[in-house]
């Protein structure tokens, strides 16, 4: 059995990989949506 401050600095490993994991899904979502988006802005903006 890990005592509990071993269980403890792994339950803090785990929370930041899984923060950062869900950081870098958020930040790949947002830059897919952003593309689009970006080439909406970039049409509009030569029709203006």
């Amino acid at each position: 059995m890990l005592s509990y401050s071993q269980n403890r600095k792994a339950g803090t490993i785990i929370g930041f990989v899984l923060a950062g994991v869900a950081v870098a899904v958020v930040a790949y979502a947002v830059s897919q949506a952003m593309t689009p988006l970006q080439a909406i802005t970039d049409a509009l903006s030569i029709l203006k």
